[in-house]
Order: structure tokens, then C-alpha cells, then sequence
């Protein structure tokens, strides 16, 4: 089997063996039917995460979203004291 050069035609196994008048044919889609499918996929999914995930999860999720912000914040604090720190003469 060979993969067909157009990702649109009508069918989907394509030998040379099959090759006859009724499978040449191909399926043009217009733009905006390939837009309104891509939406509707995207909308889809995001409906589908948002129902997998429960709000306690989420608000794990957030709770460790502010503890990463938390340490990244610390880190660069401390690096900014060091850059900044005036030596001490004794």
C-alpha cells in the first residue's frame, strides 16, 4: 500500500491494484469548513478537560502555580542581594 498524495481523498486505502474511476474522485473542503471543524474540535476538547479535571484539582493546580512563583521569586531575590551586596572592609 501506497500513502495517497492528497490528505482529502475520498478513499482512504489507495493501491495501485484499487485504481479505478469511482476512487480518483476527490473531496474539496472549503476554508471555512476546515475553520469550523478546527473550532469545533478545539471547543471539544477544552469542554472535555474541563470536565475530566475536577475544581479540586484545579485548585491544586493553582495552589502549586503560587508555591513555583513563590521560590522562583526567592531565588532571584537572593541573586539580586548578591549582585548587589557592598563589600565590607575590616
Amino acid at each position: 500500500m501506497s500513502f495517497p498524495g492528497n490528505l482529502f481523498r475520498a478513499s482512504s486505502v489507495y493501491t495501485s491494484e484499487n485504481k479505478n474511476e469511482n476512487n480518483d474522485k476527490e473531496v474539496h473542503m472549503s476554508f471555512k469548513t476546515k475553520v469550523a471543524i478546527f473550532l469545533l474540535a478545539t471547543f471539544i476538547s477544552l469542554a472535555g478537560f474541563n470536565m475530566i479535571a475536577s475544581s479540586s484539582a484545579l485548585d491544586i493546580m493553582k495552589a502549586g502555580k503560587k508555591a513555583g512563583l513563590e521560590i522562583i521569586s526567592n531565588v532571584l531575590a537572593k541573586a539580586e542581594a548578591v549582585r548587589y551586596q557592598v563589600p565590607v572592609r575590616s
